[in-house]
């Protein structure tokens, strides 16, 4: 979960961020400054809000009405040294109030409470928006789906192009000389022509199949905006930047966000520039999931085994995968398991990869597991 922490007051947020960083809480930004917190708000994209009330410029409760018409299921938590402001703030439904002087038990109480509806949201958007609302999908084919199903038929080829490449520059502007050397090639007028038709028609394809404005939007600048939920690989590039540990508040988007990656991105396509975001993301999917595996090391073995065959079949060649499971399964003290799986690792690491085996999986091997071939 990203998180946005909004006071005028230095000290309070200071103390606010020491306690949410015990508890291993991710905050995104920090604002004395309620109008710049305003401004950047579509980069932050927060999905928790700790605002104060008291503060110059807007006032809290204004400042959370704006937010949350920007992200309706943004939670958001008051922090103020008075208490009558329960009933005017009432219209933007907050979750909690912290009053100040913050305490640690109550911020305690208060993560239990957030963790709780994040829950909640996750479990409506998964069951009833994604099939309500347009999808984007890139793990895998990349498409556009209406109700789950419906692929919307692009004018052009290079209308799909066009969209994948903004989605892969998640949320930065893309400027025309970059997008004409990396989508369109020939004469230099021709090209200029076809630029322009191809971000009017993509701009007009993606009304005219339903997209809602406010949730997929292309500016002016060619900088993309896809609020959160709509596309899986947009949402994964804001959880890798905003994210840069695995915990308890942000576990269940970790999952959400594997759930349906099988080893591929934009696999109905066949253009040079995907290659490195394909590269990419495959160096952070490795990434994210062994911190997933390393998280539920002591609250849930079942869990980690599962993330971490998962990992492998999705990269194969991964010898960190490998690493952790034989290392799990020597841990859980797996004989069988370990043998099968210490054949596919030594075959990679001399056959494919020409590198050496870790000597204390081949000592493991050697020493604890009887009548199997030398390998």
């Amino acid at each position: 979960m990203r998180s946005v922490i909004i006071d005028d007051e230095k000290l309070s947020i200071d103390l606010l961020c020491y306690f949410l960083n015990k508890y291993k809480v991710d905050i995104t930004a920090t604002y004395t400054n309620a109008v710049m917190a305003l401004n950047n708000a579509e980069t932050d994209r927060p999905d928790v809000l700790f605002v104060d009330i008291e503060m110059p410029e807007i006032n809290g409760i204004m400042l959370a009405r704006s937010l949350k018409s920007l992200f309706p299921d943004i939670i958001i938590i008051f922090i103020t040294a008075y208490s009558q402001y329960a009933v005017e703030s009432f219209e933007v439904q907050p979750l909690d109030y912290l009053l100040k002087p913050v305490t640690e038990g109550r911020i305690v109480k208060m993560l239990e409470n957030i963790k709780k509806q994040y829950e909640l949201l996750s479990l409506k958007n998964n069951k009833s928006g994604e099939d309500q609302r347009v999808q984007i999908k890139c793990f895998g084919k990349f498409e556009v789906l209406k109700n789950g199903k419906e692929a919307m038929k692009f004018p052009t080829t290079k209308c799909r192009e066009l969209l994948s490449y903004l989605i892969c520059k998640a949320n930065k502007p893309v400027y025309k000389d970059e997008l004409m050397t990396a989508l369109f090639t020939g004469r230099e007028n021709m090209d200029r022509n076809n630029y322009y038709v191809t971000v009017s028609r993509l701009k007009s394809a993606l009304i005219g199949y339903g997209a809602d404005e406010t949730a997929v939007k292309l500016n002016k600048n060619l900088e993309l905006y896809i609020e959160k939920g709509i596309c899986d690989l947009y949402d994964f590039f804001h959880f890798i930047r905003y994210n840069d540990r695995i915990g308890e508040n942000n576990i269940l988007e970790a999952e959400r966000l594997t759930k349906d990656y099988y080893g591929e991105l934009f696999s109905n396509m066949d253009t040079e520039w995907t290659n490195e975001s394909k590269e990419w993301l495959e160096i952070q999917m490795e990434e994210l999931m062994l911190s997933m595996a390393e998280f539920y090391e002591e609250s849930s073995p079942e869990k980690q085994e599962s993330i971490l065959k998962k990992l492998l079949f999705v990269n194969p060649m991964s010898t960190r995968g490998y690493e952790e499971l034989l290392a799990f399964y020597m841990e859980m003290d797996e004989k069988e398991k370990y043998k099968q799986l210490f054949k596919k690792y030594a075959n990679i690491m001399k056959m494919d990869l020409q590198l050496d085996i870790d000597k204390r999986f081949l000592d493991y091997m050697i020493s604890q597991v009887r009548g199997i071939e030398r390998i």
